[in-house]
Order: C-alpha cells, then structure tokens, then sequence
C-alpha cells in the first residue's frame, strides 16, 4: 500500500478538502436532532407556532447546507480518486510496455488487461470510499457523543457504554 501512496502526492488539497467538507456535513447532521429538540421544548411546548415554523426553516436551511457540503466532498474525492486512477493506470501501461513479449506470454494478456482495468478501478474505488466514507463514521460517533451530553447528560452515559459495545460487535 506504501507504494501506491505515490499516486496521491498531487491530490493532497483534494485529500483535505474532501474529509473537511465530510467534517462539515456531519456537523450539519448532528445539529438537527438539537433543533428538533427546542422546537418541541419551546415550540410545541409553550405553543409557539412562530418559533415553530422559524426553527423548521432552520432544519431545512441545515438539510440543504449539509447537502451541499456533501456534494463538495463527493466532487472532491472523486477528483481525487479518479485522478489517483489514471496515474496508476498509466504507470502499469508504461511497466507493461518494457515487458519482453516472453513476460507477457508468461503472464498472460488476459491476466494483464485484468490488471489494468478491474484492479485498477478497485483500488481506485478504494480511494474514493475511505475519503466519503471512513472519515465519516468518526466524525459521526465523536459528533454524536458530543451532542448527546448537550442534551442529556445522564441519557448520555448509556451511548458511552452501549457504543464501545456496538463497536466490539461489528469489529468481531
């Protein structure tokens, strides 16, 4: 895996912005549930429509800015990841093309174009689903321990010990 690093020295801004931007609609996402809880504390409960109504836009303006956020990222880790994928494709084209013909009869031209084409495109996919993806799920876990202390301190003592379980199982 060291050596396939090399492929992503030109996208180092893409491998920042992409999480930043992931970072960013996470935060949008973990806000909402606060917001929700206000409008049925002071909302609902004091019958406040208007408070109701200047809140719900509030989730909407959250839902369409953690959207965008997300769009950015996926621009970003594509860019990243596809681009990651034709320098390493064409390194392999220029390793294939210093081959003797012995070696590509030995090894196989189908073998060969599998690994230009399937190999390539996995390892490519690899690098587009850790920028989206793995990055998400800590900023989401420490986000959400975070928000749920905000709102419930002793409700919150129950997700610090039902997650490191949760987590234990899924790593298992």
């Amino acid at each position: 895996m060291k050596k396939l690093l090399k492929y992503l020295k030109n996208y180092k801004k893409e491998l920042v912005l992409g999480p930043f931007f992931k970072l960013l609609e996470a935060v949008f996402e973990l806000i909402v549930p606060v917001v929700m809880a206000r409008i049925i504390d002071n909302g609902i409960g004091n019958n406040d429509t208007a408070y109701i109504i200047k809140m719900s836009g509030l989730i909407v303006v959250l839902g369409a800015s953690g959207l965008c956020f997300a769009l950015t990222c996926q621009y970003f880790a594509a860019k990243c990841a596809y681009g990651f994928g034709t320098e390493l494709r064409a390194d392999l084209y220029r390793h294939i093309n210093s081959l003797s013909y012995e070696s590509i009869d030995k090894i196989g031209t189908s073998s060969l174009v599998n690994r230009l084409t399937n190999d390539t495109n996995t390892v490519q996919n690899g690098v587009n689903m850790f920028i989206r993806l793995a990055v998400r799920a800590p900023f989401l876990v420490i986000g959400a321990a975070v928000m749920a202390v905000t709102i419930d301190l002793k409700l919150s003592l129950v997700f610090f010990v039902v997650a490191p379980l949760i987590s234990l199982v899924i790593f298992l």
